[in-house]
């Protein structure tokens, strides 16, 4: 273990697992996600779009639920950072994708579902964040290295999505650029991205590589978060594919890269903050 990278512990504490909240929370993602895959005629957007739902519909139910559910029965029993992680970044990844259906989807009789699931993540998340003691969660890496990756890492994929979307912005609208999406998802996807992801992605990677307080907890839902979104970008590029809305291999490779860059930053935190034990 390197002596440089050494946090001392911080005080005993207890990690708020929510209440009933993060349940309550799973239960509406179950029915968003289970609705839009058994009723193909929910969404009324057009084709492309519905079978972009398809796919975010598939990550939600299959992985995004299933980690929001274990890290809330696991926190709940006693767990520590590690299932903190898991619940923080599922739940996180409720507010950023309940944005995109709740703003994004042509209206459809699921409207007040999309309210709901917007509403209730971000009242979880503002839980669980607002209830984590100081020093609650702690990274002790073993080596100096593990901790530099994970940041960058963060930095590098935040860094990298603002400057796409900005610099498609800048052209379009100093050089006349036509957009390679139709202007009104662009706006959409490139405003959520830049308030909800980008400024997390950025905070968890800036404030570990400086060992602030903050860093683990902020930099594990990111990644967290980070390596579901991934998932689904990637899920969804195979499914254009499939459905010949994109020649191959479409966006695959790009997406691909950046989940295996992401979901390795989420494992290498998930085994360090397993370590810390359980809660205290």
């Amino acid at each position: 273990m390197s002596a440089a990278d050494h946090t001392p512990p911080g005080p005993a504490s207890t990690i708020d697992a929510g209440g009933p909240l993060p349940i309550a929370l799973a239960a509406l993602l179950a029915l968003q996600a289970g609705t839009g895959l058994t009723a193909p005629g929910l969404y009324r957007d057009e084709g492309w779009i519905a079978a972009a739902w398809f796919g975010n519909d598939l990550v939600t139910l299959l992985l995004a639920l299933p980690v929001l559910v274990t890290g809330a029965v696991w926190l709940n029993r006693g767990g520590g950072g590690a299932a903190w992680m898991l619940l923080a970044g599922a739940t996180a990844y409720g507010v950023y994708n309940g944005a995109f259906y709740l703003l994004g989807a042509t209206l459809n009789i699921a409207f007040p579902l999309y309210v709901a699931i917007s509403v209730l993540s971000a009242l979880t998340l503002g839980r669980l964040v607002l209830g984590l003691p100081p020093g609650a969660i702690e990274a002790d890496f073993p080596h100096r290295w593990q901790r530099r990756f994970c940041a960058f890492a963060l930095l590098a994929v935040g860094s990298g999505l603002g400057l796409v979307w900005l610099m498609l912005w800048a052209r379009t609208v100093l050089l006349g650029v036509v957009l390679p999406i139709d202007e009104p998802v662009f706006r959409l996807v490139a405003a959520i991205d830049l308030v909800l992801l980008v400024p997390v992605l950025l905070a968890g990677g800036g404030l570990l590589l400086r060992r602030a307080p903050w860093g683990p907890p902020l930099a594990s839902m990111a990644a967290t978060l980070g390596a579901l979104y991934l998932t689904v970008l990637t899920t969804n590029s195979a499914v254009l594919i499939a459905r010949g809305y994109a020649e191959p291999p479409g966006e695959l490779p790009v997406w691909g890269a950046l989940l295996a860059l992401i979901l390795l930053t989420a494992l290498l935190l998930f085994r360090v903050l397993l370590r810390g034990g359980p809660a205290r």
